[in-house]
């Protein structure tokens, strides 16, 4: 039965990241592109959604969500790679974009003496504070992938690590406002359904 749940997670978890990265690719940047006279407009985004989708899939499964997340990043860099061959790099970013959720989730998780894979929304506490928690966690999470992918790419720490800490930021405010008022009904069923199986 644990498993069967595992694989469920895992699979909602992949698909809501690729879908996240699909609205992104196909959708907001086309539109950053027209509004943005910087030249960073094709490397980074000012407001990234799948960095908040995927805070919103760590804080409510937990650890269980990593491979997930490695899975679809690791997808989306052999989909957009120009060769679709195996590239050193792809891996190396995917291993980034997982590392940057799972040390904050590890330190969190370690700090407040709960199992190292427990999901910090559902650790069998009341949170009152969901939006600091998911702020805490994206501009956390947030960092680390602005270090790691400038230390990948080469990027100086002066400007662009700033954009991509603010475009996952400005993601993860919006992901928590659109779950928050438009899919609430959806998400308390989920959750409910999700603590009578706990």
């Amino acid at each position: 039965m644990r498993e069967t749940l595992i694989l469920k997670h895992f699979a909602l978890s992949f698909s809501a990241i690729v879908l996240a990265f699909a609205v992104q690719i196909h959708l907001i940047l086309p539109v950053e592109r027209l509004l943005r006279l910087d030249s960073n407009a094709d490397i980074v985004s000012l407001m990234f959604i799948p960095h908040g989708i995927k805070i919103a899939l760590l804080l409510t499964f937990g650890m269980t969500v990593l491979p997930a997340v490695f899975g679809a990043q690791f997808l989306i860099g052999f989909l957009m790679s120009d060769s679709h061959l195996f590239d050193a790099n792809n891996v190396l970013a995917a291993a980034a974009g997982t590392l940057c959720l799972a040390i904050p989730l590890a330190f969190h998780n370690l700090s407040f003496r709960k199992p190292i894979r427990s999901a910090p929304m559902f650790d069998g506490e009341k949170n009152t504070n969901n939006l600091w928690l998911f702020i805490s966690f994206a501009f956390a999470a947030s960092v680390l992938n602005s270090l790691f992918h400038s230390a990948l790419n080469g990027f100086k720490i002066v400007s662009l690590p700033w954009m991509y800490l603010f475009g996952d930021v400005s993601g993860a405010i919006s992901v928590f406002i659109i779950l928050t008022f438009i899919f609430r009904p959806l998400i308390i069923t989920f959750l409910r359904r999700r603590a009578d199986y706990d």
